[in-house]
């Protein structure tokens, strides 16, 4: 597989031209250039489509914008998920009264940040659904009982079905009910010959493109992720076909039976190219699926779609669909199939557009970001916790330091069992705080400022978790000033004190004449971010993320918050440090790691790659605190 690309740009840049692209194909479609967002202004009253993900399986998103699909997509990038804010703006670019669908792929860094965009939306009153699609059949129950199935190709059926629908005039519950209906009789299996090589990024620094895969890999995802087996030498395409429809139909198999099919219910094929086979192979191989489905299952589909719907960039691989079709209430086969059939003018699914579409040239408008109303503070209604910003500067840049170091092995130990992003993601956010010049006297609104940084610089499920943690430490702060500020008015009125938890386990914080924090609080501020973002990911200790460096951290430093800041955390980071060691050893049961084939890796020590971040972010809180007490020395 050649590792040479005509693009050579870095991959943001690539994903902007690549809008422009999609909307010179299809006039009338508008490109957020800062939130990387392709959307149609609404025209009528109907309701509105939005999905995304990660970019590099294009057409999937953007190419599925168009009358009769999505009204909007938001791209993250390569491989990562775009992050809540350009989902919020996706959402308000798309607002309608009768409501907006969103459609997510079931991956842990789509699901937090998609959640996260929709309930703020929801907050303000707006009428949002939401269907995840997980149609992978290759995780199986027992390895996926907390990830769920991954979402693949059968997401595209999703898009079709519910956004002719929505054409049609049809109201949010119905276009839901549809919705549901295709995700949840969806079952597809991939297989492919080897990785992608990703634009941009040089070979040297993808792990897995230095070497060839010996034969190929069935069960293959969309992110570069090994398949759950590898088969070598590689057997005759009739028998990988038969082995990929054995897991979408054999009912024998309780792990991976999904589709509870009767013998008369209509079926729909999607045989995708996963982006690196020809044209000619893929023919094919939907002419071999269609003669195997005939003559060993008695099927012979209904409709039959084949071509490059959801990609991993130039994988050459494919993958193979199939939409089964049961009566469920009012919806029949012939509702699904003709919504399948509809017009739609995106260019991304195997249609025309209408010949007087294209008497309007090609339209790219440049609008600004537009921040949530939710998002959005005034500095005068935030409680003041003074703050030092030389400290903060110092421990931003130490941060930056340690990250800077460990990127490195990050991104080797993510390579061997992930995407290979987990470094160059948390280098990405140290950077951009460090570029950020935050510059306050108020802890409160520093903590702010950082969850939103790192909202904008980092995607995918890191970026979320880091945002989400920092975000509830700001309000743990707030909550405590609040507090004091009650427990102050309190003694004042010779009234009695507060009966809440955080009052009276803390010494008073008197937000308005802004006294200076004490590190207790900043303890219980973080156990408070803890218990938060607890609420939004199942992992814990032992489930092999960042939360085994996480949890540990925040449970020493408070038990130690009275011996002072600086042995708080060096008792921290030493707890920190032995849970990321632990991870060694341990099973992934979360993230893309989770998908992949254990003899990969187990048995080499390799550690998780997010624990070791959270351990470098914590040396170079410690370094900047003692950097601080030896009076700003070795800055440099």
């Amino acid at each position: 597989m050649s590792k040479k690309h005509f693009i050579s740009s870095d991959a943001s840049a690539l994903i902007i031209a690549s809008l422009c692209g999609v909307a010179a194909c299809h006039p009338g479609l508008v490109i957020s250039e800062s939130d990387k967002i392709i959307y149609r202004p609404p025209t009528v009253q109907k309701v509105t489509l939005l999905s995304g993900g990660g970019s590099g399986h294009e057409p999937a998103h953007a190419g599925y914008v168009g009358e009769g699909m999505l009204d909007a997509a938001v791209c993250g990038e390569v491989f990562a998920s775009p992050n809540a804010r350009q989902i919020t703006t996706g959402l308000e670019a798309v607002a309608s009264d009768k409501g907006t669908l969103v459609i997510v792929k079931n991956y842990t860094g789509d699901r937090l940040n998609f959640a996260l965009a929709v309930e703020r939306a929801r907050a303000q009153g707006r009428k949002i659904e939401t269907v995840t699609v997980g149609d992978d059949v290759a995780v199986g129950r027992e390895k996926g009982s907390l990830v769920g199935r991954r979402g693949l190709a059968g997401t595209v059926l999703v898009h079709k079905v519910a956004g002719a629908a929505a054409e049609k005039g049809r109201d949010l519950k119905n276009v839901t009910e549809l919705a549901l209906h295709v995700a949840n009789n969806l079952a597809t299996a991939g297989a492919s010959l080897g990785h992608c090589t990703i634009p941009g990024r040089e070979a040297a620094k993808e792990g897995k493109e230095v070497e060839e895969v010996a034969g190929l890999e069935i069960g293959t995802g969309i992110h570069n992720e090994p398949g759950y087996k590898r088969i070598n030498p590689i057997p005759p395409h009739p028998v990988l076909i038969a082995e990929l429809l054995s897991l979408c139909l054999d009912t024998t198999d309780t792990d991976r039976s999904y589709l509870l099919r009767k013998p008369q219910d209509k079926v729909v094929l999607l045989v995708n190219n996963l982006g690196g086979l020809s044209n000619l192979e893929l023919n094919v191989l939907v002419g071999e699926t269609l003669s195997q489905l005939n003559s060993t299952y008695g099927i012979t589909p209904a409709r039959v779609f084949a071509g490059a719907y959801v990609t991993s960039l130039d994988m050459p691989g494919f993958s193979i669909t199939l939409l089964n079709l049961p009566v469920e209430g009012d919806i029949t086969p012939q509702t699904v199939l003709e919504l399948l059939d509809a017009y739609t003018s995106a260019v991304g699914w195997n249609g025309s557009i209408k010949s007087a579409v294209w008497t309007a040239p090609p339209t790219v408008v440049k609008t600004p970001t537009s921040p949530s109303k939710a998002a959005k503070h005034k500095k005068k209604d935030l409680p003041t916790i003074t703050s030092d910003p030389t400290l903060t500067f110092r421990i931003l840049a130490s941060i930056h330091s340690q990250v800077s170091s460990a990127e490195p092995s990050m991104t080797h130990f993510d390579t061997l069992v992930g995407d290979g992003d987990c470094g160059t993601t948390l280098f990405a956010g140290a950077e951009s705080l460090l570029t950020a010049l935050i510059n306050t006297f108020n802890l409160v609104e520093c903590a702010l400022q950082i969850a939103t940084t790192i909202e904008t610089s980092m995607g995918g499920t890191s970026g979320a978790l880091y945002g989400i943690f920092f975000s509830a430490f700001a309000t743990g702060l707030k909550l405590q000033a609040q507090a004091a500020n009650q427990a102050q008015a309190a003694d004042e009125d010779l009234s009695s004190p507060p009966t809440s938890p955080i009052a009276t386990s803390m010494p008073a914080i008197n937000a308005i004449t802004s006294a200076t924090v004490s590190f207790a609080a900043i303890a219980t501020a973080s156990r408070h971010a803890l218990d938060t973002l607890m609420k939004y990911t199942p992992a814990r200790v032992g489930d092999r993320t960042l939360m085994d460096a996480l949890i540990p951290f925040v449970e020493a430093i408070q038990a130690h918050h009275d011996e002072g800041a600086k042995e708080a955390l060096r008792r921290g980071l030493e707890a920190a440090e032995k849970g990321y060691e632990a991870t060694r050893k341990m099973k992934a049961k979360l993230g893309r790691a989770s998908y992949v084939n254990a003899v990969a890796f187990e048995g080499e020590g390799v550690p998780d790659p997010g624990a070791l971040g959270v351990v470098a972010v914590i040396r170079g809180i410690l370094e900047g605190v003692e950097k601080e007490e030896r009076g700003g020395e070795s800055d440099e």
